[in-house]
């Protein structure tokens, strides 16, 4: 009966969003409890939308996220993605046992990008394994264009390298940030995701350093439209309407993080930036 289809359909679609939610509550839930074995990849639990029939001896109905087009392709990426992060937390970095090497992050490096294995990675980020790895190993992830890939490594590596200044990973940060190429770099097309993640990343990795070249840059890319012609890159998902709009706050967000992240602590006592006058032009973007 199609209209029992639908009506199933309808029931899954009005659960996926708390479905897709459960993996950010088992991330802190699970943290640390979970070891990391040589021999062994990483394990992510399937992300599961769909539902059982108890009136039908538990046959189970699959959400049909193809059924609803572009929007349904979008809607477990970046689950998906939380799923990822959530068993990458679960590992214990005990750093006494030796376990989350170079050796095991690459040996779990999958032949095709997936967005449960950035989610992997960007957890290693956020407990300080990602500096096991070597320049050469994060451009072979970042050469791999896979949106979630790029932001789990850019904002993996800020974090585990927060405050250092350290100038290998800002140069990361910046070939990802087209609004400050020189007019002689050549046109490189990125996400508005991988660019506001680059924003952000700069912002760790000069936590609290009142760094000025980045203060600039982090006002200045508040009140920019990332994809506007002038910004000598564009998005590669072709946004437009409300996901241009979304994407524009974001990206203004990750610049409003970036200046928070590099003057916090400082307030008045950070040297060279008076005459850049903050407070005064974030008043002039309310």
């Amino acid at each position: 009966d199609p209209e029992v289809v639908v009506a199933q359909q309808a029931r899954l679609w009005s659960l996926a969003p708390r479905t897709a939610a459960l993996a950010i509550g088992r991330g802190a839930f699970t943290l640390g409890t979970a070891r990391a074995r040589r021999t062994e990849t990483a394990r992510v639990p399937p992300l599961t939308l769909a539902g059982r029939l108890p009136a039908q001896r538990g046959a189970v109905v699959a959400l049909d996220l193809q059924a609803a087009g572009a929007a349904g392709a979008d809607f477990a990426r970046w689950p998906e993605f939380h799923n990822g992060v959530a068993a990458g937390l679960a590992l214990s970095s005990n750093a006494g046992r030796g376990e989350l090497t170079r050796a095991w992050i690459m040996f779990n490096r999958p032949k095709e990008p997936q967005n449960a294995h950035a989610g992997v990675l960007f957890a290693l980020g956020l407990t300080g394994h990602l500096t096991n790895l070597t320049n050469t190993d994060l451009y072979r992830y970042l050469v791999q264009e896979h949106d979630a890939t790029t932001v789990a490594a850019l904002l993996g590596v800020a974090a585990a390298r927060r405050g250092s200044a350290r100038a290998d990973a800002a140069k990361m940060c910046f070939l990802h940030l087209p609004a400050i190429h020189p007019a002689a770099f050549p046109e490189v097309e990125l996400t508005l995701n991988a660019q506001s993640a680059a924003l952000a990343a700069v912002g760790l990795l000069y936590q609290g350093t009142a760094h000025r070249r980045t203060c600039e840059i982090a006002l200045a890319e508040i009140g920019r439209d990332p994809s506007g012609s002038h910004s000598g890159g564009s998005s590669s998902n072709g946004e437009g309407g409300a996901h241009a709009f979304g994407g524009r706050e974001g990206y203004a967000l990750a610049a409003g993080f970036a200046l928070g992240l590099t003057a916090l602590g400082r307030g008045a006592d950070a040297v060279g930036l008076a005459d850049l006058r903050v407070v005064q032009r974030l008043r002039s973007y309310l």
